[in-house]
C-alpha cells in the first residue's frame, strides 16, 4: 500500500474516533442542562412566592413601591390576614400597658357596676364578691335607685368569724356611704326594693382604699375582650373599614373610567394600606402601627391608683385630678395628645396612591388625584355616618 493510501485511511479511521466523543460529550452537556435550570427555576418561583405572602405586607412601611409592585402582582389575602392579626395582637399590648400603670380601688362587687336585682322579693345579691385582705369598713354608692330613705343591707363575718350585718340608710345618689361594723367577708347585700335592670347600680367598696393591680383583676380580660377599644371592636372597625375603604375607592376608580379587571384584587390590595391606616368605629380608633405607639407611651408612664368612687365615674373631677397631677406633666402622656390618627391617615393616603398606581398602570399625578379623592370621601363617610 503507498504512503498515500496510508494516510487516507488513518485519517478515515481518526474521524470514526473522535466523532462519537463529540456526540457524547454533546449529550452529556443537555443532560445536565436538562437537570439544574428546572430545579433552579422551581427554587426561586418557591421562595418568590413564599417571600410575597409572609414579608410584602410588612415592607409596605419601608419599602412601599417594591412591596405594592409584588402586591400587585399576585394578590394574596393571606397578607391582609395577616394584617388583621397583627391589629389585634397590637391592641392587646395595648390594653395592657394601659392596664399595667393602673391600681383600681378594690370594689366588693366582681362588676363595675352590679345592676340592682329585679326578681323577688328579697331583693339581694348573694354572690360574686371579692373580700377584702383584713377586715375593712363596706362602702355604698346607688346610681338612679333611692327616693330618699330606702336602705341597703350588709350581711358577713367579722375578724372572729361571727356573722355580723348592718343597714345603711341611703338617701342621697352618686353619694359614699360606710358601714360603722367592719366586715372581713361579705356574703349577702340586701335592698330594701327591686330596681329597673337597667339604669340602677350599685358599688361596694371598702375604706380605708384597698387597691388591685389592673392587670391582675378582673376588669382586665372581660375589658380587652368586650369593651370599648377591646379585640372585638378591633376587628370588627377592621372589617367594616376595609369594606368601606375598598368601595370607595372602586367608586372613585368608576368615576375615573379606570377599567377594574378584578374587585378582588382591589380589595386585597387596599386591605394591605390597613398596616398603617387607622380604622375608627364608635369613635374609637384602631391600628397596628397606632396602637404600637400608644402601647409605647403607656409603658413609659408612672403608675397612678385610683380610688373606686373615680374609676367608675361617681366623681370625676376626682379621676381628672388624678390624671392631671400624675400624668399631665410628664412627655409620654404630652405625646400620647399628639394627633397620631391624622399623621397615620395621611400616610396611609400615600400608600393608597402607590397601590392605585401599580394595580392600574396609571400615571403618578393620575394615581394621586385618585387617592386624594377617595380617602376624602372615607373621611366624610367615617365622620358622618361611622
Amino acid at each position: 500500500m503507498s504512503e498515500k493510501g496510508r494516510r487516507r485511511k488513518k485519517t478515515k479511521k481518526e474521524e470514526e474516533v473522535i466523532e462519537p466523543k463529540r456526540r457524547r460529550a454533546k449529550k452529556g452537556k443537555k443532560k445536565e442542562e436538562e437537570v439544574v435550570e428546572p430545579l433552579e427555576e422551581h427554587m426561586e418561583e418557591k421562595g418568590k412566592k413564599w417571600y410575597i405572602i409572609s414579608l410584602d405586607c410588612l415592607r409596605v412601611l419601608y419599602s412601599p413601591v417594591k412591596a405594592f409592585q409584588r402586591i400587585t402582582e399576585e394578590p394574596d389575602i393571606k397578607g391582609v390576614l395577616l394584617i388583621l392579626a397583627l391589629t389585634l395582637l397590637a391592641t392587646t399590648g395595648s390594653f395592657y400597658a394601659n392596664f399595667y400603670h393602673i391600681n383600681f380601688g378594690l370594689s366588693v362587687l366582681e362588676n363595675i357596676a352590679e345592676q340592682i336585682p329585679t326578681i323577688g322579693p328579697p331583693y339581694n345579691i348573694t354572690g360574686g364578691f371579692i373580700n377584702p385582705s383584713e377586715p375593712r369598713l363596706i362602702t355604698i354608692c346607688t346610681f338612679n335607685w333611692t327616693s330618699g330613705s330606702d336602705t341597703v343591707t350588709i350581711y358577713g363575718k367579722n375578724a372572729t368569724d361571727h356573722d355580723i350585718n348592718e343597714t345603711v340608710v341611703i338617701t342621697l345618689d352618686r353619694t359614699f356611704y360606710n358601714t360603722s361594723k367592719y366586715f372581713k367577708t361579705v356574703t349577702m347585700v340586701e335592698f330594701s326594693h327591686g330596681g329597673d335592670g337597667e339604669i340602677q347600680y350599685v358599688i361596694l367598696g371598702v375604706s380605708p382604699e384597698e387597691y388591685i393591680p389592673g392587670v391582675a383583676s378582673n376588669l382586665f380580660i372581660p375589658s380587652l375582650i368586650q369593651g370599648s377599644g377591646g379585640l372585638v371592636l378591633s376587628a370588627l372597625s377592621f372589617f367594616v373599614g376595609w369594606f368601606i375603604y375598598a368601595g370607595v375607592f372602586w367608586l372613585v376608580l368608576r368615576g375615573f373610567q379606570e377599567e377594574i379587571e378584578s374587585v378582588g384584587a382591589l380589595f386585597i390590595t387596599m386591605g394591605h394600606v390597613f398596616i398603617i391606616a387607622p380604622h375608627i368605629l364608635f369613635g374609637v380608633y384602631f391600628g397596628v402601627i397606632l396602637n404600637v405607639v400608644y402601647m409605647s407611651f403607656l409603658f413609659a408612664s408612672p403608675s397612678i391608683s385610683l380610688p373606686l368612687r373615680a374609676w367608675t365615674g361617681v366623681n370625676s373631677e376626682l379621676y381628672n385630678q388624678i390624671v392631671q397631677e400624675n400624668w399631665s406633666t410628664t412627655w409620654s402622656y404630652q405625646a400620647l395628645n399628639i394627633p397620631w390618627p391624622w399623621i397615620f391617615q395621611a400616610w396611609a393616603a400615600l400608600l393608597s396612591m402607590v397601590a392605585v398606581r401599580f394595580l392600574f398602570k396609571t400615571t403618578w399625578r393620575k394615581a394621586a388625584i385618585i387617592a386624594v379623592v377617595a380617602n376624602f370621601a372615607n373621611f366624610l363617610i367615617r365622620t358622618f355616618i361611622i
